[in-house]
């Protein structure tokens, strides 16, 4: 769902294909293995590991966003994750980062960043195939995606998901509207079931790539096994479009306008079983 709400200007027009993913992970192992074999920074001075540090890491993460940006350039919260223990590089934008980059001095410690990497960079490849129609599969599904398939007749829990972000935002989104938010609604013959359920709101965020992060919970009142089967849910993203350049006092008067960016609609259950 995080990548479906895209948007008609800028859609998925095909899949990356094997042969090419290939090349990609081998130069991220070759930039990893670099990182880890750099000569043992723990018995050189401080400006040593200044001046030679942010090289091994700038490559690193290059291959990362190469890898991600292939992969229909999504983020996933466990890319930012690892990445986050790295120190801030020019090729990612307002990070959380590691703040005393000298604890990477320890051989150690790069290997569990590289570990963490490598892990996150492999649950993508594993979400882009179930995903889209890629010409290969991964050799097998981590235990973390191996959801079992359930009756939604026996089902009495509530309707609930967590929303992590909507990637791919366009850059003239980015500057000319705030306050992004998602509209959820659970709908069937186009008769809404319940009441819509709204994210905060939100600004876009600079990684890897521009996107907008919630990680949030949304709950519907209504439980499971209580919904039509042909039910849909509905996810409409929202923001408001910044005002022109002026005054304060003439932006205080003006009235902030909420627009509708993207949609998706998707059925609920699934009759493939």
């Amino acid at each position: 769902m995080n990548h479906s709400i895209l948007l008609q200007e800028r859609p998925i027009k095909q899949t990356v294909t094997r042969e090419a993913l290939s090349l990609l992970l081998d130069t991220f192992h070759n930039e990893a293995e670099a990182f880890l074999l750099s000569e043992d920074l723990s018995v050189r001075n401080l400006d040593s590991i200044q001046a030679e540090l942010p090289l091994h890491v700038e490559r690193l993460v290059q291959s990362v966003k190469a890898l991600c940006n292939s992969l229909a350039a999504i983020e996933t919260p466990e890319v930012t994750s690892a990445l986050g223990q790295l120190p801030a590089c020019p090729c990612r934008l307002q990070p959380k980062v590691l703040k005393d980059a000298s604890v990477l001095a320890v051989k150690s410690n790069r290997e569990r960043v590289v570990e963490k990497l490598t892990a996150a960079i492999l649950d993508l490849v594993e979400l882009y195939c179930s995903t889209f129609n890629a010409n290969f599969q991964t050799a097998q599904q981590s235990p973390c995606r191996a959801i079992p398939v359930q009756e939604a007749g026996f089902l009495t829990d509530i309707v609930s998901f967590n929303v992590y972000a909507a990637h791919r935002i366009p850059i003239t989104w980015a500057t000319s509207y705030e306050g992004f938010f998602l509209s959820c609604s659970l709908t069937h013959g186009g008769a809404e079931l319940c009441a819509p359920q709204h994210t905060s709101k939100q600004l876009v965020n600079k990684y890897l790539f521009h996107l907008v992060v919630w990680d949030q919970r949304v709950c519907f009142p209504v439980q499971i096994n209580q919904l039509p089967r042909e039910s849909q849910l509905t996810v409409t993203l929202y923001a408001s479009a910044l005002p022109p350049p002026g005054g304060a006092e003439e932006k205080g008067k003006q009235r902030r306008t909420v627009e509708a960016l993207g949609w998706v609609t998707m059925p609920l259950f699934s009759f493939r079983q």
